[in-house]
């Protein structure tokens, strides 16, 4: 693995960890935010093209 690349793992924990975060106390606007960055984040990740 070459510097700076992240594992599926990694991701997946990094990922779950944020959507616990914000199931705590997100008001459900902040929730659907965080759930369209960790789609386009994911798609990122896998190198595929953001947005439509």
């Amino acid at each position: 693995m070459e510097s700076g690349e992240v594992t599926a793992k990694q991701a997946s924990r990094m990922l779950t960890f944020m959507n616990r975060q914000v199931e705590k106390s997100a008001s459900p606007s902040q929730q659907q935010r965080l759930t369209l960055f960790m789609r386009d984040m994911s798609r990122h990740l896998r190198g595929e093209k953001i947005g439509g």
